[in-house]
This record gives structure tokens, C-alpha cells and sequence, in this order.
């Protein structure tokens, strides 16, 4: 039984993708939208007793300490961002949400690394409760072809006021507690762990592969002309910040910097296209060279600085499209 919050907090992860493809197809399919409705409701009752069970009986884990507050956001951020990708919210206001539970987060995270532990404010627990509520409460207008009115708006414009305010009060009530390179170092860390993706063990690189192929999929591919303009970006600041690796994790290539693999990956899937078999294909691919390190990969994984840990990826995803290119040519897939 002490595994419990635990299980509900991963059912909570494996749930949502389905919760975004049951909800996402709503306008053609309003069952597919209550089912997508079910799940949301369900995995928002998960939170609350996880978080009470691991209270009352003292079932706290190392695990439930990382992915309860990951399972929460992943929650609640994609059904905001799947609402604004239906047209019921706008993206600014969303972002404005994401910034502050960004600052938030890291703020804990780095007071953590001093071994301070930052209580929760009660504004930002209310916060939670009318963002939920925003969110449900749009989910039953797309349905009802808009019974509440505007009462979803409302909420959300709610939510927006005391997501500001208890940002502002977090940060006069802890602003001592986090030097400014001290937050630095640790959104340097959040961003080269792709939003800490790269501290999953084991095989963290895979990881980050694998998010980029999810994000292909349900974005890139309909998106590559900002893609193209984004990866570059992400790749300097990557060059940048992971050769501070030392510094930051205490190794010359942690393992944790998975920033490298996500990037890199772009490079095959742009060749692949949506043909399952060649994402499949380029995925499978650039795991073998990134692993094995075959030359000239190896030149620059022996370099131990922040080229050598990006170039060796950038090489071995141009390997891998190299191939996927052969296949295209050879199969005549496209």
C-alpha cells in the first residue's frame, strides 16, 4: 500500500496522452470529448489523493517527491494548451501561467540544492483550484456548445490575477533565499535536462530523443519553417551552456544534458517526414550512432567541452539522415 501515491501519480503520466487524443477530437466526435472529460476529472481526483494519502501515512518517496509535482503540471498545462489549440483560451494568458510555475519551479529547486525546503503559499493552492476549474468548466462549454457562458473566461482571467499575485508574494517572501547566479545555474540546469527530462535513469539521451519524435509528431511536422528558426537558437544556447558543465553538475559531459540529443534528433525526422517506418527508422538510428560513437562522432565526443557535447550529436544525426535518405531512395518511401 505504501506504493500507492506513487502508482496514482505514473497512471497519472500514462494518462494524459490519451486524455489529449480523446478531448482533441471533440469537434467531430463529442463521446471521444466526454471520454477526454472522464480522464481529466479522474486524474485531477489522483492528484488530491496521492498528495493525502503520502500526507496522512507518511508514504513519501524519493519518486513521488519528483514526479507528483511533474504529473501536476504535465496535467494541467496540456489540457491549457490543448484548449488554446481549440480556440477557447488564449495563448497569452497561458503563458503567463506557464512563466510563473517556470520561476516558481526553479526557485524551489535551487533553494533545494542549499537544502532549504519552500513551503507552498496559499494563493498559489487556490490558484491550482481555479485553474482547474477554468479548465473543466471550458471542457463542458466545447461540449454543451456553451452552457456556462463565459464562466470558463472568467475563471482563467481568475486564475491569471492570483497566479501574478502569489508569484509577487513568493518572491518578496524568498527572494533571500536564491542569489541571482544561483537561479542562473539552476535554469542553465533546467534547460540542458530539457525541463529535467534528463535526470530519468536510466538512459537519459533516449529520453531526450524521444521527446523530440513525440514533438514531431504532434507539432513539428506541421511546423518545420518555425522549427527551422527555433533548433539553431537551441543549439547555441546549448553550446553555450553545456560547456559550463562542470561547473554545473561536476562533470565535463553529465549525463543529465540531454539538450544535445533533443536537437540533434530534428536533423533525421525532417527526412522522415510523417512515414511512421522512417521516424521509427531515424529514431533507432541515431540512438545506435550516439551510443556506439563510431568516427568521426568519436573525434568530437572526446573534446569533453560544449562543442564536443553537441557536435557529436549533430554528426550523429547526420549519419542517421544520410541513411534515412538511403532508405527513401532504396524503398521509395515518402
Amino acid at each position: 500500500m505504501k506504493r500507492l501515491p506513487n502508482i496514482l501519480t505514473l497512471m497519472r503520466i500514462i494518462l494524459v496522452p490519451a486524455f489529449i487524443w480523446f478531448f482533441a477530437r471533440v469537434n467531430t466526435d463529442r463521446t471521444s470529448g466526454f471520454i477526454g472529460l472522464g480522464l481529466f476529472v479522474f486524474m485531477s481526483l489522483t492528484d488530491f489523493f496521492d498528495g493525502f494519502l503520502a500526507r496522512k501515512y507518511q508514504w513519501v518517496s524519493d519518486f513521488g517527491k519528483i514526479w507528483d509535482p511533474f504529473a501536476d503540471k504535465l496535467l494541467v498545462y496540456s489540457a491549457l494548451f490543448l484548449l488554446v489549440w481549440l480556440g477557447r483560451f488564449p495563448l497569452w494568458a497561458v503563458l503567463v501561467l506557464l512563466v510563473r510555475e517556470v520561476y516558481v519551479t526553479l526557485h524551489r529547486d535551487a533553494a533545494l540544492r542549499k537544502k532549504v525546503v519552500i513551503a507552498a503559499v496559499w494563493s498559489g493552492k487556490i490558484k491550482t483550484v481555479v485553474q482547474l476549474s477554468a479548465i473543466i468548466a471550458a471542457m463542458l462549454n466545447i461540449l454543451t456548445r456553451d452552457s456556462l457562458r463565459n464562466l470558463d473566461l472568467l475563471l482563467l482571467y481568475a486564475a491569471l490575477v492570483l497566479t501574478v499575485y502569489s508569484g509577487i508574494d513568493f518572491f518578496i517572501k524568498n527572494r533571500r533565499i536564491v542569489t541571482a547566479g544561483e537561479f542562473f545555474d539552476q535554469t542553465s540546469r533546467f534547460f540542458l535536462s530539457l525541463f529535467y527530462l534528463g535526470n530519468i535513469r536510466p538512459a537519459p539521451g533516449t529520453w531526450g530523443s524521444l521527446a523530440a519524435v513525440i514533438l514531431w509528431f504532434f507539432w513539428g511536422v506541421f511546423h518545420t519553417n518555425v522549427l527551422i528558426w527555433m533548433l539553431p537558437a537551441l543549439f547555441i544556447a546549448g553550446l553555450i551552456l553545456s560547456n559550463r558543465s562542470k561547473a554545473l553538475y561536476g562533470s565535463d559531459d553529465a549525463s543529465p544534458i540531454i539538450m544535445d540529443e533533443f536537437v540533434a534528433q530534428f536533423i533525421p525526422l525532417f527526412l522522415a517526414g510523417r512515414n511512421i517506418w522512417l521516424v521509427g527508422a531515424s529514431f533507432l538510428l541515431f540512438r545506435l550512432f550516439d551510443i556506439w560513437k563510431p568516427f568521426p562522432v568519436s573525434v568530437f565526443d572526446r573534446m569533453k567541452n560544449g562543442a564536443g557535447i553537441m557536435l557529436d550529436d549533430i554528426v550523429a544525426a547526420v549519419m542517421s539522415g544520410a541513411l534515412v535518405f538511403a532508405l527513401i531512395q532504396v524503398l521509395n518511401f515518402g
